[in-house]
């Protein structure tokens, strides 16, 4: 049995935070991305410190931003989300908070 739930636990950066969240956006919008797009995905995250996050800083959790304009959507698709770190390396969960209409209106 695990000593405790965050034991085994491999925090993750905010670039792999961003990239999960990416990946899975573009999964869903992938036929409308085809034409041409541009994007954009920010992460942030707080410190128990006075610490300066940097793009080595490792957490348990991020909460990351996504706008993505392309050729074939009529408006942005726009997203906010929470990643968590999990029991993996370099794997993540994604907890969506927030995604625009046009994300949901082609989205499988």
């Amino acid at each position: 049995m695990l000593a405790g739930a965050h034991a085994g636990v491999f925090p993750i950066t905010s670039s792999e935070a961003a990239g999960a969240m990416t990946a899975q956006i573009h999964k869903q919008l992938a036929a409308e991305l085809r034409g041409g797009f541009h994007g954009a995905t920010q992460c942030s995250g707080q410190l128990p410190s006075s610490q300066v996050l940097s793009a080595t800083t490792r957490l348990t959790r991020w909460r990351c931003t996504l706008e993505i304009s392309g050729v074939h959507l009529a408006t942005p698709c726009k997203a906010e989300a929470n990643v968590f770190a999990t029991n993996r390396p370099h794997h993540v969960r994604i907890g969506w908070l927030a995604m625009s209409q046009t994300c949901h209106a082609h989205s499988g």
